[in-house]
């Protein structure tokens, strides 16, 4: 495990697929994106690196959901794709309580974009 954790941390990136809950899989992907440069200076304490998240789901509800959170420092960005535009509705509909709850965990929702695949 401390293996795959450090070459996690070499790679900049790290993946997961498997069963959330009986009957429904799940693949999450985790990754590092340094903050753009035109030349290879370090950067400075305020080009910390973003991390992109992407969570791809099939719902009993909603069916298939793809989410990608970019976390730049304390602002996130969520973008969600739905297969169907009744999720579309019901995920627009609780777009409030999202945003609540990730400030609640100490958040700022810089945008949140709901939209049909």
């Amino acid at each position: 495990l401390v293996q795959q954790q450090l070459a996690a941390l070499d790679a900049g990136s790290a993946g997961w697929s498997g069963w959330v809950l009986p009957g429904m899989q799940a693949r999450i992907t985790v990754q590092e994106r340094p903050p753009p440069s035109g030349d290879e200076r370090e950067p400075g304490p305020d080009e910390a690196s973003d991390w992109s998240t992407r969570i791809a789901v099939v719902l009993p509800r909603l069916g298939a959901i793809d989410a990608q959170l970019v976390l730049r420092g304390d602002r996130l960005l969520v973008s969600v794709a739905a297969g169907a535009s009744a999720s579309v509705d019901e995920l627009a509909m609780a777009r409030q309580q999202l945003v609540e709850a990730l400030a609640a965990a100490g958040l700022t929702v810089e945008s949140l974009q709901v939209a049909e695949r």
